[in-house]
């Protein structure tokens, strides 16, 4: 299998791009492996730039200890890790708002591939899309508000789905303002096209 990554990053008309970014592709003990996220920090909060580059970094760590320790697990023990860092992240931030009295959080869009298997996590208002099929809803109400984020209020589970890549396929995963067009807003995305 063959993979290309290609990814944009910018900030629109803000001063800060409060959108983090981070993929990671690797080859262990025969395995082709790939993590993805895009996080947008929340906008109307202070330090929305850095909650979305501190999950990302976490997102990161744990996927290469976990890769370190047991290359050669199922996909559900990538799952677990990846969720229990989502569960630790919103802890921390939301820790770090109530001892600084300020709200700090991101949304997030993850892909993990292990050869042709995949799973996504998702919370927030992002998108992922697989041959242009959107695969995850939107974590918002009907105004448009935010109902569930990294960070914020309680914490609430990740929307999961797993897949599997067909042959000459691509997944995309981008923020709000991405998907938005003509959205003055930070606009971030990764593309992952996959040929067998």
């Amino acid at each position: 299998m063959e993979y290309s990554i290609s990814y944009i990053w910018d900030k629109g008309s803000r001063p800060v791009n409060q959108d983090s970014l981070h993929y990671i592709h690797m080859s262990v003990s025969g395995h082709s492996f790939i993590m993805a996220v895009v996080a947008d920090g929340i906008g109307s909060f202070t330090y929305s730039e850095e909650a979305s580059g501190y999950l990302v970094r976490e997102l990161a760590r744990t996927f290469r200890i976990m890769l370190r320790r047991h290359p050669d697990s199922g996909m559900n023990y990538y799952m677990r890790g990846l969720k229990r860092c989502l569960y630790r992240t919103h802890r921390t931030l939301s820790e770090y708002g109530r001892y600084n009295n300020t709200p700090i959080a991101t949304t997030c869009s993850l892909v993990f591939i292990k050869d042709r298997k995949a799973f996504l996590l998702h919370l927030g208002d992002g998108r992922i899309l697989y041959n242009n099929r959107l695969l995850t809803p939107s974590h918002c109400d009907r105004h448009g508000h935010l109902t569930a984020a990294i960070g914020i209020a309680e914490y609430q589970r990740a929307y999961i789905r797993r897949l599997r890549f067909r042959r000459n396929s691509h997944i995309l995963l981008c923020t709000d303002g991405y998907y938005k067009h003509g959205s003055k807003d930070n606009k971030s995305s990764i593309l992952i096209t996959v040929s067998i």
